[in-house]
């Protein structure tokens, strides 16, 4: 039996008992990233296939979707059969009522799509895509969470010291690797790079073991680091420096260590502009060469797919300027997608060669200032939400919070906020995020009922 049957008949099998128990949902969610990356047979994904129905295929994640559809039913069952309560029950607090927004305009832009030539298949398999939010309200309805948060997060450094290790085999033994823009090989799909950093923020800025001083957290930490290396992407590079640079901001409290934050940076920049530039690696030789020239790369306005992001960048200017309300009107599309799947046949559709790589650019050429304010406003939402948070756990909201900035960082140079991965991942720690917050702001509830019941006089106010 292959290993890919194996691992659908698992995902098959954990979708039924996640029916009852919400969070072997989660866990499976975040797996199936993990293993399509480390069964493919190069740096590209691959998507495990569980059957065909006529000319549609099944994949893993739509089954996972329809499970979660299951799970939300189940709820609603709860919250408005057999309590005898409005189903707002379910919906408390600004992020959840701000991911129904979201699908609200994802609704819209579909409709739209349609209008304009786009496949009904595409529309309602980029729909399920979108459908993934709804884990953000999902892990707040999951019982005794606290108890399971950390296993999840430690079962999921444990699958990216594996999806490492395969990258590290694939680097320096089998040469199933591909080529980056500057010519040195990457092992890994880019996508890793939102999975590698969440062990990496959970290890520097909250786990347990992290009281211990013990070495072996710092070096899982640092084989995830080597990890976003073989996915060799700039943009990876600047997270990983953005992150350790929070971390000492974080342990170095005495005012003579601030002193080295300048020095630090402008030794970087020295040796960015006058030293790496002149040592001469050849590309794909070895690991440090490698490493080398595509760091380089990360501030070389000459590079190709900097060159072409730049124009892409630009262009969105020219979209606003013909169409400024709705941009185009539809859901991202560009010439390669064209290529491979003939389904799409837009009638009046913005193709691009590639994707914009920026959350921001991409809103403001597909969804006008329209979508791109409601972005915003989400993003608000969320930011809104860590002064909630440290009053629970001023560690947790710190992994919490860095995590999501190095998210942010990373998708104003990447496709991450589109794709199905990093979305998984991006909701799934929302979720996290929006159970902080809902805990934070029913215990600050419930100290001003206390207070207003101590001034009214009577205990038993507004109970």
């Amino acid at each position: 039996m292959q290993i890919n049957t194996i691992i659908v008949l698992f995902i098959l099998t954990g979708g039924i008992i996640s029916i009852f128990r919400p969070m072997l949902l989660i866990y499976l969610f975040a797996s199936l990233p993990i293993l399509t990356m480390a069964l493919s047979v190069s740096e590209y994904d691959t998507e495990l296939k569980i059957a065909q129905l006529g000319s549609l295929n099944v994949f893993a994640m739509d089954y996972l979707l329809f499970v979660l559809l299951a799970v939300f039913v189940l709820l609603l069952l709860k919250f408005v059969i057999l309590s005898h309560r409005s189903s707002v029950c379910l919906l408390p607090g600004m992020l959840n009522k701000m991911i129904l927004i979201l699908f609200a305009w994802d609704i819209i832009l579909a409709a739209l799509s349609y209008w304009k030539g786009f496949n009904f298949q595409n529309i309602l398999r980029h729909l399920s895509t979108e459908s993934l939010m709804f884990l953000t309200v999902l892990i707040p309805n999951i019982k005794s969470l606290e108890n399971k948060k950390e296993r999840f997060y430690n079962l999921l450094s444990l699958l990216c010291v594996m999806l490492v290790i395969i990258a590290l085999w694939r680097y320096f033994f089998s040469h199933h690797v591909g080529l980056t823009s500057s010519g040195t090989s990457r092992a890994i799909s880019g996508n890793a790079i939102v999975i590698f950093i969440l062990p990496i923020c959970y290890i520097l800025f909250y786990s347990t073991h992290m009281t211990n001083r013990l070495p072996v957290p710092y070096a899982i930490a640092a084989f995830m680091i080597i990890g976003i290396i073989l996915a060799g992407h700039r943009s990876g590079l600047i997270v990983v420096l953005m992150i350790l640079f929070v971390r000492y901001m974080h342990i170095k409290r005495k005012k003579l260590n601030y002193f080295f934050i300048p020095l630090w940076g402008c030794a970087l920049i020295i040796s960015i502009l006058f030293i790496f530039p002149k040592i001469n690696y050849t590309a794909g030789k070895s690991f440090l060469g490698d490493l080398a020239l595509r760091f380089n790369d990360t501030f070389d306005f000459n590079n190709r797919t900097t060159r072409d992001r730049l124009d892409i960048w630009q262009y969105s200017v020219d979209v606003l300027k013909d169409r400024p309300l709705l941009g185009a009107g539809t859901f991202p599309v560009d010439a390669k997608s064209m290529a491979k799947n003939n389904y799409f046949s837009p009638k009046t559709q913005i193709i691009l060669d590639m994707p914009a790589h920026n959350v921001f650019v991409d809103k403001l050429i597909h969804e006008g200032i329209v979508g791109f304010s409601i972005l915003v406003f989400f993003f608000y939402i969320i930011f809104k939400q860590f002064k909630l948070i440290f009053l629970l756990n001023r560690y947790y909201a710190s992994f919490l919070i860095t995590y999501f900035c190095a998210f942010f960082l990373f998708s104003l140079f990447n496709t991450t906020f589109s794709n199905y991965s990093g979305r998984i991942f991006f909701f799934i720690m929302l979720g996290m995020l929006n159970t902080e917050a809902l805990k934070a702001a029913s215990a600050i509830a419930a100290k001003k009922a206390a207070i207003k019941r101590m001034f009214s006089g009577n205990p038993n106010a507004s109970r």
